[in-house]
């Protein structure tokens, strides 16, 4: 299993007309994970990436 972790990223929020959105947009701090694994037990296909945020 390979974790990988960018700490501080900023999300890009989408901007949607009609919805009060007309302002600054906010700016969201997180960490996002990357989680790959070689195989996963009792499967023939391989596994995909899990993204978190």
């Amino acid at each position: 299993m390979t974790v990988q972790i960018w700490h501080r990223l900023h999300a890009k929020t989408q901007q949607h007309d009609g919805h009060g959105s007309r302002g600054p947009r906010p700016i969201v701090p997180g960490t996002l994970v990357r989680l790959t694994v070689d195989r996963l037990p009792g499967r023939s296909r391989a596994p995909k990436i899990l993204w978190l945020w």
